[in-house]
């Protein structure tokens, strides 16, 4: 058994571990309730800038500079391309959803954003795919916060290698 204190690497872990937890959350409640809750997204606002910071502490990113510029660089790429694709196709995606890309923009910046994106949209089409050819022509709705969750996961999962 090992005693001492939580290295670094294991301490950023962690944080990265409950942010894909909160992102859960989000996917189930969506998944539910076709919502993404204002409130929910205010904290997940203040989590992920709680990271923007820990990333500076634990010596991770090289300057507050350079990461305050990555965060809002990606929140703001992550808010006009929502937003961009939500007006080209009346409203396919909801605010909610345009919100927490935002939000994750700020976290995990444009390249991870991008990535999470094209996970995400990948993992929606095929889920889709099978309810378009059911329902034949008609339109059905689905949530994207749980596509969401799971190209963060991926994302994750694949920058651990």
């Amino acid at each position: 058994m090992m005693t001492g204190i939580v290295s670094v690497s294991s301490l950023y872990l962690i944080y990265r571990i409950l942010t894909l937890v909160f992102l859960h959350l989000f996917g189930v409640y969506d998944f539910r309730h076709h919502l993404i809750k204002n409130t929910a997204l205010v904290f997940l606002s203040l989590w992920c800038l709680f990271g923007i910071l820990l990333k500076l502490i634990l010596g991770i990113a090289p300057s507050l500079p350079l990461l305050i510029f990555t965060a809002c660089l990606g929140g703001s790429v992550g808010f006009f391309l929502l937003l961009i694709i939500a007006v080209a196709t009346n409203g396919g995606i909801g605010g909610g959803d345009i919100k927490l890309v935002t939000v994750l923009g700020l976290y995990y910046g444009v390249f991870g954003l991008f990535q999470i994106l094209i996970l995400s949209g990948t993992a929606a089409i095929f889920a889709a795919l099978p309810l378009r050819l059911q329902y034949k022509r008609k339109t059905t709705a689905i949530p994207f916060a749980p596509f969401l969750f799971l190209g963060c996961l991926f994302y994750e999962i694949l920058s651990l290698f």
